[in-house]
């Protein structure tokens, strides 16, 4: 491994080279890792930022727009998990952006990594994907923040930089996202409701028809005849306010239905073993 320092007046630049891996990185001059600022230093201290992902252009592109904020210094780039990793542990920054699909290493593993040694640097998740149990799993891996790639433009990352380096016991979202987490919640309030009012025998009906039985089996499975199965299914998508058999299945799918009641029998039998 080579390092060069070019030493300027102000800053130290530094390139690690290691085969044809390169790690880059931006340090201030004479910084120590122990030195003691001054509450005036303190104050002016930039948020030292880590930029992690595979794709140059977008590390540039968000490098450039981190780099338009004068409290924002991005003083390294990463371009896998590994990577990352190393330049957190030698540069110790504020906050690390991370890219979730990179090569050798995924951010996810990288955040995952970082919380198990109790780092303390904010992450701030980069994402194309917008699936809610997706970016929850990503904020049990220790991530502070999520923001989709479409909207990363400068005044969203600086924000997004600003929050989490501030607080890191709150979580920062994209707004889009948040959006869609609120009208998500609201929807199943509003599913909630409407399931409490169905019988016992009426969720039954509902899960089988989720998992597209006809009403011949439903029959058969629950113990009933067939003229009942669709007395029950005429109930059931009365009070769900649903006018065909194709939207009851949807509906099932949308609202996690089959999953809920299925954990709601493992319950139950659970309680009958104990």
């Amino acid at each position: 491994m080579s390092i060069r320092k070019d030493r300027g007046e102000e800053r130290a630049h530094v390139a690690a080279v290691d085969g044809e891996r390169t790690i880059s990185v931006i340090a201030p001059e004479g910084r120590a890792a122990d030195a003691k600022e001054s509450e005036e230093e303190q104050a002016n201290r930039h948020i030292r930022v880590v930029v992690a992902d595979d794709h140059h252009m977008t590390r540039s592109g968000v490098k450039n727009a981190l780099s338009q904020s004068s409290e924002i210094e991005v003083v390294g780039e990463a371009s896998n998990g590994y990577e990352a990793l190393e330049l957190v542990d030698s540069l110790s920054p504020d906050v690390l952006v991370l890219d979730i699909e990179m090569p050798k290493m995924s951010g996810v593993e990288v955040a995952r990594r970082l919380k198990k040694r109790g780092s303390s640097v904010a992450i701030l998740a980069l994402s194309a994907f917008d699936d809610r149990d997706y970016v929850y799993g990503l904020l049990d891996c220790g991530a502070s923040g999520y923001l989709m790639k479409e909207e990363a433009d400068e005044m969203m990352l600086e924000d997004a930089v600003r929050s989490i380096a501030a607080d890191r016991t709150e979580m920062w979202m994209s707004p889009n996202f948040a959006g869609r987490l609120v009208r998500n919640h609201l929807a199943d309030r509003r599913a909630k409701a409407l399931v409490d009012e169905l019988t016992d025998r009426e969720w039954d009906v509902l899960r089988e028809i989720g998992y597209a039985s006809g009403n011949p089996e439903i029959g058969e499975t629950l113990h009933i005849s067939v003229h009942t199965v669709k007395n029950h299914v005429e109930h059931v998508k009365a009070k769900l306010k649903l006018r065909t058999r194709a939207e009851l299945v949807a509906w099932c799918w949308q609202n996690n239905i089959l999953r809920s009641r299925d954990l709601d029998d493992r319950s139950r039998d659970d309680e009958r073993r104990i």
